[in-house]
């Protein structure tokens, strides 16, 4: 193999570029088993009385975890390179901007404790704790955790924000509370930074109950900073809440696209037209041995069939179809308002499932789609013709 070649498939097992194969799930699910087991030796350790060979397995993991992450940090770096998305095709100063990016800063300093272990003394206490940064790096296996991060990435002026209003309502109130208080508790008051303790814990409705105001002006502020933190500590939830959704939505309707793209009757549509199209599409899941559409029935939609196989039964005879296939559209191309063949599944499949209205909408918009959906009726037709032999 051409070390570009194994380059690049290194790259894609590791980063998934392209497509997220079967081999870059089995790397991301043995990656992340290996971060479970090796956290979790480290919760045993700290158990007293272990037996000694669960101490010396522990060492053991511990190694070979080190050992195994090493390699793919270098990995990592050797492929990035390969990486499409950015600027790292250099083979110097490329790979010096990739060990620049967060991730990376996170898979070095969760191996480069250990190595400097052997070259100068380092407490066995703090190497325990660099282990957590292999928590960290478990957000770039997974697509939810992926998802979090990118949320906090682009919502992070807002949180920011949120928190200095809490800051200060917070160092406000306290402040209040030391001049309403202090004479009366100097203990619990002894300062405005004693006093903002009682408002952090007042304001977060933890309430701990060891500093309390005893006057009426104070009881009162206590009431107003505790309707007031309801209200604030819902603002981040209520923000990232929002960018979730945005996020969810962003993603599903990346995924639309490139589902759309591999259905060969869309591959030369203009992007404009794939945006449209991937904005009204709803991804439905089917049985084996459903019948998706039945002959006689109205008109409602057309079917785009992405995963699993299925067959069109026709007056002449049965037609299988597979992934990248269409069908429903001959009585739309046709102006039928009836169903002309039953379309059944022969394993379970998934199906992007675009509206009669919505096809109208955007076919109106773009002469062009119609055109494709044409010309890959009348291929099929040819294929039944010949299939049937006649």
């Amino acid at each position: 193999m051409h070390k570009g070649d194994l380059r690049l498939t290194v790259h894609t097992l590791l980063d998934g570029w392209g497509h997220v194969g079967f081999w870059h799930r089995v790397v991301n699910v043995f990656l992340v088993l290996m971060i479970l087991t090796s956290v979790s030796f480290l919760a045993l350790e700290t158990v007293a009385g272990l037996p000694r060979w669960l101490l010396e397995l522990a060492v053991w993991v511990e190694l070979v975890t080190v050992i195994v992450f090493t390699i793919e940090y270098v990995l990592r770096v050797w492929s990035s390179v390969e990486d499409r998305l950015h600027d790292y095709h250099h083979p110097v100063s490329g790979r010096l901007r990739y060990m620049m990016t967060p991730m990376a800063l996170i898979d070095l300093a969760a191996i480069l404790p250990f190595w400097l272990a052997f070259l100068i003394p380092i407490d066995l206490r703090a190497l325990r704790l660099f282990r957590i940064f292999w928590l960290l790096k478990m957000t770039r296996y997974s697509p939810t955790l992926s998802m979090f991060t990118e949320v906090i990435r682009s919502e992070w002026r807002s949180l920011i924000a949120a928190f200095m209003i809490m800051g200060m309502l917070a160092f406000t109130t306290s402040t209040v509370m030391f001049f309403l208080e202090q004479e009366v508790q100097p203990e619990g008051f002894a300062s405005i930074p004693d006093a903002l303790w009682w408002g952090v814990v007042t304001m977060t409705t933890v309430g701990y109950g060891d500093v309390v105001p005893v006057t009426s002006l104070g009881k009162v502020v206590a009431g107003l900073l505790m309707v007031c933190g309801i209200g604030l500590f819902a603002l981040p939830a209520a923000i990232l809440a929002a960018g979730f959704t945005r996020e969810i939505r962003r993603h599903e309707f990346a995924v639309s696209v490139n589902r759309l793209v591999q259905v060969s009757a869309l591959a030369n549509l203009d992007p404009a037209t794939l945006s449209r199209l991937a904005a009204r599409l709803v991804m439905r899941s089917v049985p084996a041995r459903y019948a998706v559409i039945r002959r006689g029935e109205p008109v409602d939609a057309l079917y785009f069939l992405v995963e699993g196989q299925a067959e069109i039964d026709l007056p002449h005879g049965v037609v299988s179809i597979g992934p990248g296939d269409i069908f429903g559209e001959a009585a739309l191309l046709t102006g039928d308002d009836k169903r002309l063949a039953t379309v059944t599944t022969i394993s379970a499949c998934q199906l992007l499932v675009l509206a009669t209205k919505d096809f109208q909408e955007v076919a109106a918009s773009s002469p062009r789609l119609r055109d494709q959906l044409e010309q890959a009726a009348a291929r099929r037709h040819v294929r039944e013709t010949a299939e049937h032999g006649g």
